[in-house]
């Protein structure tokens, strides 16, 4: 059958056929079965006319064929690097044909976290860079602003944080359109200042956020997230445990545990705990032993340090020994614990003078310097008991005893009652 009969075509159906099966200065013949069989030229007029459709309008629908091309090919090429994950990659490639942008974004972050991605080794670095590149980055528009960040986090996790500043660059723009998208964009800039040693632009940075945060209507849990999180990494680099210990506790409010990797775990629950203890103005433990990441500590290298956190939370001087004699060499491989080891004695000391007061009943806590120094492993004091016990009356209102009343020589006495039973 021929697909042209004079100047004009057999049928709508055939006229789309000649744009994609020959160039646009020729003109071609088929045979019943669809193959070509004759190809004749055609002066560009003459084809302008057959088309019925301006040059421009061609330009367009050959640059989205060719686009579309190289889309298949990119999702080729991964499928042939990773037969594992084909399924998605063809989940993918339906979505980017049909259009189904929400789809195609759940997806991609699906994919992109998946287990051959996890190291972050400078091949993987170089390979989701490629793919963001080459397939990701034409999507921009057709995502939301606050997936898209998500999905350039994942992207920049593995690189050099000089590469991920890069990547960063050119959508701080773009992402500032949306204030959510422009909150967890700034969070992923300050992120990638620390882990190259610009904590003072972080700082600044972060600082700032927090207060757009803090004064903005219902921040997404997301954006509160990573924000926490990469202030906790701020506090860290500073060496600041007791910010730290806040923004780490900030961040696990936030932040749901199946959200938080598995291998990542044990290190966030140790980093939290081993602040928690240095610090030297918390005494509050009972918020800590609640959160589920406690629980991931259990068979990890880090599982020794519970021993430590229960010894604080009930007060017990007890357990404090046993879990100092059990875990020396994990403490002293510990450079946070073996430099705040006088720390650690003279907040179990507060502690422990707690836990005996509380002991009591409420209009008996009567408490000699005898019972006090036994209890709480310290020497009877010879002079000036006020000063030497400042402190503990200090930690006592802390915890709840709202009034010291009065303080003799060797006597004190306790009144009040405990705010947290």
């Amino acid at each position: 059958m021929s697909l042209i009969e004079g100047d004009k075509f057999v049928n709508a159906e055939g006229a789309m056929f000649l744009q994609r099966a020959a160039p646009p200065e020729f003109d071609c013949a088929l045979d019943a079965s669809g193959q070509i069989m004759e190809i004749r030229a055609l002066p560009g007029a003459i084809l302008a006319q057959v088309t019925d459709q301006p040059p421009q309008a061609t330009a367009r629908s050959s640059q989205k064929l060719r686009d579309q091309s190289t889309t298949e090919g990119r999702v080729r090429g991964r499928t042939e690097a990773h037969p594992e994950l084909s399924e998605q990659l063809d989940k993918m490639q339906k979505f980017v044909n049909s259009k189904l942008y929400h789809q195609l974004t759940q997806t991609l972050l699906e994919y992109l976290v998946s287990p051959p991605f996890a190291a972050a080794t400078p091949a993987v670095a170089a390979e989701l860079k490629d793919f963001f590149e080459g397939f990701i980055k034409a999507f921009e528009v057709r995502f939301d602003k606050v997936r898209w960040v998500q999905i350039l986090s994942i992207v920049a996790k593995p690189q050099t944080p000089a590469v991920a500043l890069e990547l960063i660059a050119p959508f701080e723009a773009t992402m500032a359109e949306n204030r959510d998208a422009k909150f967890l964009c700034q969070a992923l800039k300050g992120e990638k200042l620390i882990l190259s040693a610009d904590t003072e632009s972080a700082k600044e940075l972060l600082e700032n956020l927090g207060v757009e945060i803090d004064n903005a209507y219902e921040v997404q849990a997301l954006i509160q997230s990573h924000f926490h999180k990469t202030n906790a990494l701020l506090w860290k680099t500073l060496g600041r445990s007791q910010e730290f210990y806040k923004s780490s506790i900030l961040y696990l409010a936030f932040t749901p545990l199946e959200a938080i990797p598995m291998e990542e775990r044990p290190q966030i629950a140790f980093d939290t705990v081993i602040a928690a203890l240095v610090a030297e103005e918390e005494f509050n433990f009972g918020e800590l032993t609640q959160q589920a990441i406690i629980q991931s500590l259990d068979g990890s290298p880090f599982a020794w340090v519970r021993d430590l956190l229960q010894a604080f939370s009930e007060g017990k001087f007890d357990l404090f020994d046993a879990a100092i004699a059990k875990n020396r060499a994990q403490m002293e491989a510990s450079p946070e614990l073996k430099s705040a080891e006088a720390t650690l004695r003279r907040k179990m000391c507060a502690l422990s003078l707690m836990e005996l007061a509380f002991r009591k009943p409420k209009k008996q806590r009567r408490l000699s310097f005898s019972e006090i120094a036994q209890h709480c492993r310290v020497l009877r004091p010879q002079t000036s008991p006020a000063h030497r016990l400042q402190g503990h009356f200090r930690c006592a209102q802390l915890f709840g005893l709202q009034h010291a009343l009065a303080l003799g020589p060797f006597v004190a006495c306790f009144c009040g009652s405990r705010q947290q039973s």
